[in-house]
C-alpha cells in the first residue's frame, strides 16, 4: 500500500519527492505515523513540498 497516495494529486513534485526518496528508505517509517518520523530525518525534503501537509 502506497502511504503517499492520498498525495499523489497535488502534483508532479509530490510524485517526485515520493518514489526518490520516501518508497525506499522512509516507507516503514512513513506508513503509520508519517508527521513524526518526517518531522526530523527528511526535514530537507519536506520543508517545502510537505511542510503546509504534514504540519497538520
Amino acid at each position: 500500500m502506497n502511504p503517499f497516495k492520498k498525495f499523489q494529486f497535488f502534483g508532479s513534485k509530490i510524485q517526485f519527492i515520493e518514489s526518490k526518496y520516501v518508497k525506499c528508505p522512509f516507507k516503514k517509517y512513513v506508513k503509520y505515523p508519517f508527521k513524526k518520523y518526517v518531522k526530523y530525518p527528511f526535514k530537507k525534503y519536506v520543508k517545502y513540498p510537505f511542510k503546509k501537509y504534514v504540519n497538520i
